[in-house]
């Protein structure tokens, strides 16, 4: 778990902006908003908002959560110890609200196979997060790239929207995937256009009806002005924080439930600069004028465009958030 800038793409769903302010506020503003963890969205009353400095109302999160969906990726199987997998049925299972959310994982733990030593083969279940809008689920390139090719997984695989607050999720499976990116074998650089790590899917209801949404369609706007506040909605795993790790450090998550947290602008690209993959090495990514075009090997990785239309926004971010909406405070 770690305190990140986090990349963001334009093409997802993005709140309308707030006016910029006279001037931007102090770096200090920006770098220390204290609002590290990832927060239940029942816990955002008035209150607690106001008590940790937050401009924003309740009834913003409210108002989006029903349209936001976790994505559940039934995948291919994989070894652990029996040790590890009991560690996760108790983290993901013990709890009935938790376990609405993590119903496949929870039975593909429960299925699994060890022989004498402990070892043990079970189904790996992933998920991301994405946004109902138009009647299709938008969510990251890379976490229906696989669905994509695979159609007993994609056929396993399934969507999760919520109602409102305290309703059980229904569960949706998925159709036609259009990938705005499909090459992701170069480190995240691709000799596309315009390389979006951006996808759809339809939604398929239990008659075979495509789903769509009666709710108002998220506005989406310009990117927010810098140092103005962000939040992000998912559906967050962590399934290597402990529960004494989640008390000392303040983190109130509970696995894969609705979750949101919040940071702010650091880079609105007033320049517009594409985002460039320096060495070839995910980790080492800058806005940069003169990035290669076409993208070029460098050691093992490449080295070019990764998007041409990010932001910078500072808040946490882990495992199950990739496609997750970004909002600004008008949501």
């Amino acid at each position: 778990m770690f305190r990140t800038v986090v990349v963001s793409l334009a093409a997802l769903a993005m709140g309308c902006a707030a006016h910029p302010p006279p001037s931007p506020p102090p770096p200090t503003a920006v770098g220390s908003s204290g609002w590290e963890g990832f927060f239940r969205p029942e816990a955002l009353n008035a209150g607690w908002l106001r008590d940790k400095g937050i401009s924003l109302e309740p009834t913003v999160v409210a108002r989006l959560l029903p349209r936001v969906g976790k994505l559940v990726m039934v995948g291919a199987e994989r070894r652990s110890s029996r040790e590890e997998l009991e560690r996760r049925h108790r983290d993901y299972c013990a709890s009935a609200q938790v376990r609405a959310w993590n119903e496949a994982l929870c039975a593909a733990l429960e299925a699994r196979r060890c022989d004498t030593q402990g070892r043990c083969t079970y189904r790996h279940v992933g998920n991301c997060s994405g946004l109902l809008q138009a009647g299709r689920f938008l969510t990251a390139a890379h976490c229906l790239v696989s669905l994509a090719r695979d159609a007993a997984a994609k056929g396993a695989s399934h969507v999760l929207l919520p109602g409102t607050l305290g309703v059980k999720p229904r569960r949706l499976a998925l159709g036609r995937v259009v990938l705005g990116k499909r090459d992701f074998a170069r480190h995240w650089v691709s000799a596309e256009a315009r390389p979006l790590d951006v996808a759809s899917v339809t939604l398929v209801a239990a008659d075979g009806a495509s789903v769509s949404s009666k709710a108002p369609q998220v506005t989406l706007g310009p990117v927010p002005p810098w140092g103005s506040l962000t939040f992000l909605l998912g559906f967050p795993r962590a399934e290597r924080r402990t529960a004494e790790a989640q008390r000392r450090h303040g983190y109130a998550l509970n696995f894969g439930t609705p979750a949101v947290t919040f940071g702010r602008v650091v880079e609105a690209n007033r320049l517009r600069h594409p985002f460039c993959s320096v060495d070839g090495k995910q980790e080492h990514w800058q806005l940069a004028a003169s990035c290669p075009r076409p993208p070029r090997k460098v050691g093992p990785g490449y080295v070019g465009v990764i998007t041409e239309e990010p932001f910078l926004s500072s808040y946490d971010n882990i495992n199950g958030f990739s496609g997750g909406p970004v909002f600004d405070a008008r949501g």
